[in-house]
């Protein structure tokens, strides 16, 4: 991703940033955006993460354990394969636009992932850059923090660090209390965004974020979709990483590029339980994805 201070931003026809947020990204390395999703979509998103993670418990069960974590934390990735609304969500013509604005004319959805934080007892997130944990070249890429329903400091929204996108990727630690890693331990509180439901929060993965813990008796429900430069690369391998699919080609979106018969009943995907939890990888010596990085 080219450095939110000197994005090409694209004349489509109709644009989702305004020139309000676009200086606010330049500046601070996010924003929160308009409405996006009616409430309805968000609910059957929200409806499909809460099945899946049913189907990790199921299977966890068999270890002695559930899914949400010793953090307090669950996660799901590739939700936009395993169920239909999310698809909607993270590779349909609003976030597809959404990303081509940010980024430029050649776009692909790079990563997404489910997060749940469990009620009274989901940890919080120490402050990190998404690029800590993934990085790819250029290193720089979209993160956009979507909420399932209202957050605010009492459920576990995020902090973020203005400007910080311009210190360069930082030292990242790992945490001594969670699988986490820590880029930053200094005493900038950053700035807590309440987000409402529909809204999101978009932001450079140099930006340094947080979220605390989620003290309410609810769930607390986020998508976290990420996109890169069609060109990017692993710097690992100089090939692609992540999702990988296209949603904007030559400065026109193309979304949802996923066959319609690749997603099973109620939206999860073939091989439910190996897809949807890693678990079988880990059982039968595969390297399973890490946990984090997304809050």
């Amino acid at each position: 991703m080219r450095s939110a201070r000197n994005l090409k931003w694209q004349q489509a026809i109709k644009m989702l940033v305004t020139s309000e947020q676009r200086e606010a990204f330049e500046r601070d390395g996010y924003f929160v955006t308009d409405k996006l999703f009616t409430d309805e979509l968000l609910d059957s998103t929200a409806d499909d993460f809460e099945r899946l993670r049913n189907i990790m418990d199921a299977e966890r069960a068999e270890d002695g354990g559930d899914s949400i974590n010793i953090v307090g934390r669950n996660f799901i990735w590739d939700m936009h394969d395993k169920s239909s609304a999310a698809r909607q969500l993270a590779v349909g013509e609003t976030m597809s636009q959404l990303a081509m604005e940010l980024i430029g004319d050649d776009v692909r959805l790079y990563w997404d992932q489910a997060v749940t934080k469990a009620p009274r007892t989901g940890g919080k997130f120490d402050w990190h850059q998404d690029s800590g944990y993934y990085p790819i070249v250029p290193e720089e890429y979209l993160t956009i923090w979507l909420p399932l329903h209202d957050v605010n400091e009492h459920n576990g929204t995020l902090a973020v660090m203005p400007g910080s996108h311009r210190w360069g990727l930082q030292e990242h630690k790992k945490a001594e209390d969670s699988p986490d890693l820590v880029g930053y331990d200094g005493d900038d509180p950053g700035v807590t965004i309440d987000v409402a439901k529909g809204h999101a929060i978009a932001m450079s993965s140099m930006c340094l974020h947080r979220s605390g813990p989620n003290q309410s008796d609810q769930a607390r429900l986020a998508y976290v979709i990420q996109f890169c430069p069609s060109f990017a690369i692993d710097p690992n391998t100089g090939g692609p990483r992540g999702a990988w699919i296209e949603v904007a080609r030559g400065g026109e979106v193309v979304c949802d590029q996923l066959p319609e018969g690749e997603l099973g009943e109620l939206g999860v995907g073939n091989s439910t339980k190996q897809q949807v939890t890693g678990i079988n990888a880990r059982k039968s010596g595969k390297k399973p994805r890490p946990l984090g990085g997304r809050v």
